[in-house]
């Protein structure tokens, strides 16, 4: 069941009757999916409706920022449906009588931009006591969705579940053969305790070994737990079972006035555009993948590094801080876009909030996703090792303004330095 339908039974279930909107189908992309449509009509018992009489019915459309507007709607006493502002090859059906038989519906025979933004049902008429009564049902999103990637996903998660299968008939085998070895040594009534426990000693060494290696090829792996935020890398955000990437990016404006020193490292994986120069302006860029959504994963496993900050506060097991950029106050044109990092942005100045761990030896190896390449923050000077993973370590130089007021929160920060800012970073790809 979808999102959406969850969101439509949610509100009948709590409101017992209303007008409400659907959309089908769930999986939208402009100039390819077909019959898209949208529908107000009224869910629950209609005798729990305060409406008596309807008057008009409409549906509501808001694009970007601006207020919702009326893109169809269906008087009582008209018999055409008034369409505003949509494309002429769309169909439109409307019927009103009683509170239970009456709708509006939008139909697009192929989906084009148009069809998305945040729509809203109005349904106008008067209650028993003949006063006026506007009804507005809950606003749902229409929002594109790449179709191809659900594809995937599914296929990722048949395949996650054809592994795990395996995973735990692997696991499964080696308990039996560890309950058959006890078992022989019981009927056997062997004296020699060492024997014993030698056998037991590689039973369970061999079953350790089983996990590691279905560990290794991404069986058990999910993202771990919590809500973070990543560099993202040229080849997008990770692939992720368990949690919704959402993505966004922070333009620095750097010095401008006098000679420039941004840099990054020649050979760099970071998403472009990184450096940028319009007019006399400089600029940088830091493109983040965001997760929001709590990933059912495990705990961040212990090591030394550090990710970016989302949702107040830390995952468990690291600590966090902060770095402050100094922006180029003189026509200061730095901006931010879709979902960032924990931080405060605002004009000539950017603050930006990190997790950290310095809990055990970056060259004791660690396990993380291996699907797609991915970045982690440097922290205590050297690259933390991860399995299956070949790692790069990259750098980016922001040259701030020369007042050169940059700052450190405290010690919980990407090695580094500040006036002028400098990240260390380091690149993961699948060996």
């Amino acid at each position: 069941m979808s999102v959406l339908w969850l969101l439509v039974l949610c509100a009948v279930g709590a409101s017992q009757a209303s007008f409400l909107l659907t959309v089908t189908p769930h999986k939208i992309e402009a100039g390819i999916t077909e019959n898209v449509t949208v529908q107000c009509s009224f869910w629950g018992e209609s005798a729990l409706s305060r409406l008596e009489k309807i008057t008009m019915i409409r549906i509501m459309r808001q694009s970007n920022s601006e207020a919702f507007e009326p893109i169809v709607e269906k008087r009582d006493n008209e018999d055409n449906v008034h369409v505003i502002g949509l494309d002429p090859s769309i169909y439109v059906t409307a019927h009103i009588g009683t509170v239970a038989s009456s709708f509006i519906e939008i139909t697009w025979p192929v989906a084009s931009f148009d069809v998305f933004g945040h729509y809203r049902c109005d349904v106008l008429g008067f209650d028993l006591n003949q006063d006026p009564m506007n009804e507005k049902s809950p606003v749902i999103s229409v929002t594109e969705t790449n179709v191809t990637a659900y594809d995937v996903l599914e296929l990722l998660l048949k395949d996650r579940v054809e592994l795990k299968s395996y995973c735990d008939a692997e696991v499964a085998a080696s308990e039996a053969r560890l309950m058959a070895v006890i078992n022989r040594m019981k009927t056997e009534q062997a004296s020699n305790d060492l024997i014993l426990e030698n056998t037991l000693r590689a039973e369970i060494s061999a079953l350790r070994t089983d996990v590691n290696r279905l560990m290794e090829t991404g069986v058990l792996q999910y993202w771990p737990e919590g809500t973070y935020a990543l560099l993202m890398p040229q080849d997008g955000c990770p692939n992720n079972v368990g949690a919704i990437w959402t993505t966004g990016f922070r333009k620095f404006h750097t010095e401008s006035t006098d000679r420039n020193y941004d840099h990054v490292s020649t050979v760099n994986h970071l998403r472009n555009p990184i450096l940028e120069r319009a007019g006399t302006n400089n600029f940088m860029y830091q493109h983040f993948c965001v997760s929001t959504t709590l990933s059912p994963g495990a705990a961040w496993p212990r090591g030394s590094y550090c990710i970016n900050r989302k949702g107040d506060k830390c995952p468990s097991g690291f600590e966090t801080g902060s770095v402050a950029w100094n922006e180029e106050r003189t026509g200061s044109a730095a901006a931010v876009s879709g979902t960032l990092p924990d931080g405060t942005f605002a004009v000539g100045s950017a603050k930006i909030f990190y997790c950290c761990r310095n809990d055990s030896s970056p060259y004791d190896t660690v396990y993380l996703p291996t699907a797609r390449p991915f970045y982690l923050y440097r922290f205590g000077g050297n690259c933390q090792e991860v399995v299956g993973m070949k790692v790069t370590a990259e750098e980016m130089t922001f040259d701030t303004d020369s007042t050169n007021t940059d700052a450190y929160d405290n010690e919980y920060h990407p090695d580094g330095q500040i006036n002028d800012i400098q990240m260390q970073l380091c690149y993961y790809e699948e060996i």
